[in-house]
């Protein structure tokens, strides 16, 4: 389960925008290969999954799954919003 500090840490990103604040084209699954999460910053181990998301304003990023899935919710929320 993501942590509150780690829910504030995708806030925090989003708000400066060190992390996309769209949706992505396309994401992928594979297991980790030692990549840095973009959200919590920890290497994604090869005995995890990450979610590779590929975007139109930006580089693909690595996630680690659960920060994927928080990282999606909050961006839906505030799209919501707009």
């Amino acid at each position: 389960m993501i942590t509150r500090e780690e829910l504030e840490t995708i806030g925090q990103k989003l708000a400066v925008g060190t992390i996309p604040r769209d949706l992505p084209l396309i994401a992928d699954g594979d297991w980790g290969v030692g990549h840095s999460c973009v959200v919590c910053d920890d290497m994604i181990a090869t005995d995890q999954a990450e979610v590779t998301a590929h975007f139109r304003s930006a580089d693909p990023q690595v996630f680690h799954v659960r920060c994927f899935v928080q990282w999606w919710e909050l961006v839906n929320a505030n799209r919501s919003r707009r």
